[in-house]
């Protein structure tokens, strides 16, 4: 059944949600372009930290090329091949070629950044399929790498470089500061994974948060899909929003300007609702066949598009201002 949803034509009511989609991401994309121009240097230099296994044609192969194309094109303005870099680099507003904007594949071997942390004006850290908890386990194969980027964590701990860090990334640097990553689970203890649309709630604190600047909101719809979470946050965290499933969906670090995210801000609807798609047996499995249509409809319904309306900007001021 999950193949033949991944191989059949998009519906109506697909195809609008993602035209509507593509436009909202140029119109996205067009005013980060302005932010850039206005906010930074022309000597800035960010670095993405790259911590996906596979994205791309790799992730996306069993999807029909309709599909394939449209969730292409709205995350990164055309169709072909991508990485989770490029998703960041075009939402973010920077061309294919600025040089500002600087890459680390730590997840597929390279040992270390282009330059030195103080070199850089900001960070951006990604999410990956892989599992913090895998650190544990000496033979496992993502654990040399995890380590390196452990080891960055570090580094990165000490400094006062502005840093924005998405799921994996969030859960690592909470190990790194002390904090506990553990598998999520249902209500009867069963692992049971966050993925679809999910509202968290802002706290107090996230008022005065920068990257939430201008918000004035409650809570934001943002994009989930991860299996582990941030159990028990670092003792030198504050927490600035909330939800059911997890008490740490977003921290900041006392006296750094570091604050990390456990959802995807970049992950756009038609992107989730692919992953889902991908993903349909083992959610079927943890939920049920209607608990995966519910998803599925879900994700047509409520747009999580907002979140990056609100940090990518308030990112790169951020930025700008402590140049």
């Amino acid at each position: 059944m999950a193949f033949a949803e991944i191989s059949s034509p998009l519906t109506q009511q697909e195809k609008q949600c993602c035209e509507e989609e593509i436009a909202d991401t140029e119109t996205h994309h067009r005013e980060m372009i302005r932010v850039v121009a206005d906010k930074l240097r022309t000597q800035s230099k960010i670095l993405f930290v790259e911590l996906a296994l596979r994205w791309g044609n790799g992730l996306f192969a069993p999807l029909n090329s309709e599909r394939r194309k449209l969730l292409e094109i709205g995350a990164v303005g055309h169709s072909g091949n991508h990485t989770v870099s490029d998703i960041f680099r075009y939402q973010l507003g920077f061309s294919p070629h600025d040089e500002r904007f600087e890459v680390w594949h730590a997840s597929q071997g390279e040992t270390s950044p282009p330059r030195q942390l103080e070199e850089y004006d900001g960070v951006i850290m990604s999410g990956s399929e892989a599992m913090v908890t895998t650190i544990h386990d000496m033979h496992h194969q993502d654990a040399p790498w995890i380590r390196r980027v452990l080891a960055f964590d570090k580094v990165l701990s000490l400094s006062q470089t502005p840093s924005l860090l998405i799921c994996f990334s969030h859960q690592l640097f909470a190990f790194c500061q002390g904090g506990e990553v553990s598998w999520m689970t249902s209500t009867g203890g069963n692992r049971e994974r966050e993925i679809g649309p999910v509202d968290i709630q802002l706290t107090e604190r996230a008022k005065s948060e920068p990257l939430l600047h201008c918000y004035e909101g409650d809570s934001l719809t943002i994009s989930a899909t991860h299996s582990q979470h941030v159990s028990q946050k670092p003792k030198n965290a504050d927490v600035l929003a909330s939800n059911c499933a997890g008490k740490n969906q977003m921290l900041s670090y006392k006296d750094r300007p570091i604050v990390s995210v456990q959802n995807h801000p970049e992950i756009t609807n038609a992107m989730l609702a692919a992953i889902v798609l991908l993903r349909a047996q083992a959610i079927t499995q943890e939920r049920g066949t209607q608990g995966l249509a519910d998803l599925q409809r879900q994700i047509w319904e409520r747009k999580t598009n907002r979140p990056r309306e609100v940090l990518m900007p308030n990112f790169l001021t951020l930025i700008g201002d402590n140049s």
